[in-house]
């Protein structure tokens, strides 16, 4: 088991590795060809339309918990739950039906919202004609990963990275294709691809373990569903509050400076966020690990929580410190110049995203064991921070104030989810 455990840890850490190659690469691609302003706008439209996802009651792709606890009771255990598929095809109906009539129902508003924020009459042209390929892009992506996320409970964390891998390795070459062509939609067309490929092979591996699967859904349950909503709730009201955080501050710096300094907090996000995500994505399999007794924790549990805790502590500072000596780098590369900006918003999304990741294994393990009242209590602080603090500030340090109170927002959270949560081991 400590195995496999060390073998999914590592492939979702590479996974991650190659996600942030290809990430720059592309933003690099959109730069040269489209230039900073479109990679605003493109981070701008990304932030609308992620914010629509808060309306999912299912919480997304959380199917992977689920799995994890199906096959750890299995059909002979005294009290048999659900099997892992009816979890998966009950998760795949639901977020499919769901999304389709999300993106329908959202498509006016938001083509309203971006008519109020973009002035120029060119960008709003290019919004409006990239809008639906990114709804599409939503229902495909969560789709998509509610299969890949099953791959992770059924203890394939390391398979599940292979496939995103093919899957980033699918976008880049079709984005180098298409955006020449097509613009900032042939990037957009270039990631649905993506998806769709990375759920049929998710489907592939998971009928290979799950002998009752096929390849289209088909043992939806009503139980099933009322169990995955009454889970997916509660991280939805966490999601809620991360409407208030990220989308919120990519608006309140679109509107105190414009496009183009909302297109450098875009490279300098990605590069502290993918950075982290190294380090986030390689402790993920220990969800399932963590739910696999319904989140009762053995001592050998208890073991590897502690063991953890003191190696995500230490890689978060070596991750803030990381960010900090490659934002040069990062400016120079991608703008060709080493931009002040760039580099003091890394500096401040780096200190605050530390502050976060070092409580990282006690908001994991409050995700598995579904108690999630501080998780919740602590990204509400994010939201909270973001839109007082930074407003407050704007007239006295100018707009980088919106992205310190975003940062300071961070770091309460993580002090509520260790505070909160500690208690429990």
């Amino acid at each position: 088991m400590q195995i496999g455990l060390s073998r999914n840890m590592v492939m979702s850490g590479l996974q991650s590795a190659i996600a942030i190659a290809v990430l720059f690469l592309s933003y690099r691609m959109v730069l040269q060809a489209l230039g900073p302003e479109t990679l605003g706008l493109w981070s701008l439209l990304m932030s609308l339309t992620l914010a629509v996802r808060v309306f999912d009651p299912t919480g997304g792709a959380t199917v992977g918990r689920f799995v994890a606890i199906a096959r750890k009771t299995g059909p002979n255990d005294d009290a048999p739950g659900p099997e892992a598929e009816q979890y998966i095809d009950t998760a795949i109906f639901l977020l499919l039906g769901l999304y389709i009539a999300l993106a329908a129902v959202a498509y006016f508003p938001l083509t309203w919202l971006l008519a109020s924020q973009i002035d120029d009459p060119e960008n709003l042209a290019v919004a409006m004609n990239v809008l639906p390929l990114l709804l599409g892009l939503m229902v495909a992506s969560v789709t998509a990963m509610s299969n890949s996320d099953a791959v992770d409970g059924i203890g394939r964390a390391d398979l599940r990275a292979i496939i995103m891998m093919i899957g980033y390795g699918i976008q880049l070459a079709l984005t180098w294709l298409w955006l020449p062509k097509f613009g900032l939609a042939g990037f957009a067309m270039a990631q649905i691809c993506q998806f769709i490929a990375i759920g049929i092979l998710s489907r592939l591996v998971l009928r290979h373990h799950i002998g009752n699967l096929g390849w289209f859904p088909r043992s939806a349950s009503r139980a099933v569903a009322q169990q995955m909503v009454g889970y997916g709730a509660k991280l939805q009201i966490s999601a809620l509050a991360m409407l208030m955080a990220d989308p919120l501050l990519r608006l309140l710096i679109n509107h105190f400076s414009g496009l183009s300094l909302l297109g450098l907090y875009e490279l300098a996000s990605k590069l502290v966020v993918q950075l982290r995500s190294l380090l986030v994505s390689s402790m993920m399999p220990l969800i399932p690990r963590f739910a696999g007794d319904r989140g009762a924790m053995s001592a050998d549990d208890h073991a590897l929580f502690r063991r953890m805790v003191k190696l995500v502590a230490i890689s978060a500072a070596a991750i803030a410190v990381a960010s900090v000596a490659a934002s040069p780098v990062l400016s120079w590369v991608m703008l060709g110049r080493i931009d002040r900006d760039v580099m003091t918003i890394t500096a401040i999304l780096a200190l605050g995203y530390f502050g976060n990741t070092v409580s990282l294994i006690h908001y994991l393990q409050a995700q598995a064991n579904g108690r999630l009242f501080w998780n919740i209590l602590g990204t509400f602080a994010i939201g909270m921070a973001t839109i007082i603090v930074g407003p407050l500030l704007v007239p006295i340090i100018g707009p980088i104030a919106v992205i310190i109170g975003f940062a300071s927002g961070l770091a309460l959270a993580g002090f509520i989810f260790i505070a909160g949560n500690a208690r429990h081991h």
